[in-house]
């Protein structure tokens, strides 16, 4: 599937390589203005080849993010993993390696981008997550292996970031960082762009803050919120999404409440003593996949009559 080159670290064995003419390179990155001719990729090979079939959400903001920050890059890391779509970062510390160890622990599908060659951690303080997502995921770049990062390479990076996605997540940042170049390339190859809405007292949430003003990003809140976008975005549920199974355990009470009248995601956590709000989100998510339930503009859910 692809050409192998010989990895200056063993860990990660043969560094792979898929060219532009390959049928395995990724058509959104071929709408780029400068499509990389070459993306060399250390892990799952099969992952970055998947995106043909599914779905993948780019999760970037800052570095130095603020713990609500972390915590939802985490939380949409580890549900768009679990539901089987791809999570897209780029390993930095803050907002990127949050969205990493989310999907890492939502089943690992995950892909990271760097701006240095595949095989070189950056930031050096990142060397373990490196090995993590390279186990289960993969790692990857348009530069050969045993290069290391340069400054000028990091806005290149995001362009790949966008490339690789349908959906590009603004988390958190200001207005002129790296993450909003990100949703800039998005918009550029007409990709679907969504922003989380943070403390208008917060720097941090000026960037995604002012994108929601101006219209030119959707509001993202939650899973369910990055499951629709990509429905409208594409006209039908999002591929590679996991298999739903038959409505029991879990699903089969939160689908009970949703019957009788609890509506929304805090409502039925209510009546679950046990189960968190966030998993009730996840579950919903799996129900209206499953097409039993439907999301109303107000944010809570219904059954849909069969």
């Amino acid at each position: 599937m692809q050409d192998l080159l010989e990895s200056a670290d063993e860990r990660f064995g043969s560094v792979w390589t898929v060219c532009i003419h390959s049928p395995e390179f990724p058509n959104r990155l071929s709408l780029l203005e400068d499509t990389p001719p070459v993306v060399y990729g250390i892990g799952n090979a099969s992952l970055l080849a998947s995106l043909e079939h599914s779905e993948a959400v780019a999760i970037v903001g800052a570095r130095r993010a603020s713990s609500y920050g972390r915590e939802v890059a985490y939380s949409l890391g580890n549900e768009a993993s679990a539901l089987g779509l791809v999570a897209v970062s780029g390993m930095a510390l803050g907002v990127d390696g949050a969205a990493h160890r989310g999907a890492l622990q939502g089943g690992g599908r995950t892909i990271a981008v760097l701006a240095g060659g595949p095989d070189v951690a950056y930031p050096p303080s990142h060397r373990r997550l490196h090995e993590q997502i390279a186990g289960v995921g993969c790692v990857v770049s348009e530069n050969p292996p045993g290069t290391s990062a340069k400054r000028w390479a990091f806005v290149a990076r995001n362009r790949v970031i966008a490339g690789l996605s349908s959906l590009s997540v603004f988390v958190e940042g200001t207005e002129s960082s790296g993450a909003r170049h990100t949703m800039d390339f998005a918009e550029q190859i007409g990709s679907a762009v969504g922003a989380i809405p943070g403390p208008v007292t917060s720097p941090l949430s000026a960037g995604p803050n002012a994108m929601l003003s101006r219209d030119e990003a959707v509001v993202i809140r939650d899973i369910a919120d990055v499951l629709d976008t990509l429905a409208i975005e594409f006209g039908r549920p999002p591929q590679g999404i996991a298999s739903i199974p038959a409505l029991e355990g879990l699903r089969a009470d939160v689908f009970a409440l949703v019957a009788a009248g609890d509506s929304s995601p805090r409502e039925i956590a209510n009546g679950l003593p046990g189960s968190g709000v966030r998993e009730i989100v996840r579950t919903l998510g799996e129900l209206e996949l499953a097409g039993v339930v439907k999301r109303e503009q107000g944010g809570g859910y219904r059954v849909i009559e069969q």
